[in-house]
C-alpha cells in the first residue's frame, strides 16, 4: 500500500473514514488513470454509443453494486485493497492480457487469469463473480423465457470457469455458442 501511494502520490489522508473495499475501487481506477486509462474508451462506453436508440437496462444498478462490496467481510476487504495495490504497483496490464485471451477463445487461460489476484480469494470469488452470475442467469433465464433477445455485456471473468454466466445457462437448458 505504501508503494502505491508513492507511486500515485497519495497518502492515508486521502482516505480517511474510508472503509477498505472503497480505497480499492479508488486505487483502481486512480492507478488505471495514471497508466493512460480512459474511461470513455472502455466497452461500456463504446457499447453505449453503438446502441443508439435502442433500450439499456443492467442486471445491477451502481448502488447495488456498491453493496457487494460493503457487505464483504472485514479480512476479504483487506485481501482486496492488499491485492489491488499489488496490481496497481505492476508493470503487467492485465487487461490486455485479458483481451488477448479473450479475442483468442481461450476459456481455459481467461479462468486461470480469475483466479489469480483478489479473485482467488473463496469469499470474493464467491461474492464478485460466483453470486453475481448467478443473479444474472436468473434475470436472463426469464428475459428469455419471455421471448426477449438482448445482447448482454459483462466482463470476461464472468465467462469463464466453473461458475460462469454460460454455464449457469447451460445449466438452465439454454445452447451457448461462441460467436468470434
Amino acid at each position: 500500500l505504501a508503494r502505491v501511494y508513492r507511486k500515485l502520490d497519495l497518502s492515508d489522508a486521502d482516505f480517511v473514514d474510508t472503509e477498505s473495499w472503497a480505497v480499492a475501487l479508488q486505487l483502481a481506477a486512480i492507478a488505471g488513470q495514471a497508466a493512460g486509462a480512459d474511461p470513455q474508451s472502455g466497452a461500456e462506453p463504446q457499447l453505449r454509443k453503438l446502441a443508439g436508440a435502442k433500450p439499456i437496462a443492467g442486471f445491477e444498478t451502481i448502488d447495488s453494486q456498491f453493496g457487494i462490496f460493503d457487505a464483504l467481510p472485514p479480512r476479504a476487504q483487506q485481501v482486496l485493497l492488499q491485492e489491488v495495490a499489488v496490481e496497481a504497483t505492476s508493470d503487467k496490464n492485465e487487461e490486455a492480457d485479458m483481451v488477448t485471451l479473450w479475442l483468442r477463445g481461450d476459456d481455459l487461460g481467461i479462468a486461470g487469469e480469475t483466479n489469480r489476484g483478489f479473485l482467488a480469494d473463496p469469499a470474493l470469488h464467491q461474492a464478485l463473480l460466483a453470486n453475481r452470475n448467478s443473479a444474472w442467469a436468473e434475470q436472463l433465464d426469464a428475459m428469455l423465457k419471455q421471448g426477449a433477445k438482448p445482447f448482454v455485456a459483462v466482463g470476461a471473468a464472468h465467462l469463464a470457469g466453473g461458475d460462469s454466466l454460460q454455464r449457469m445457462m447451460m445449466a438452465r437448458g439454454w445452447t451457448i455458442k461462441r460467436v468470434p
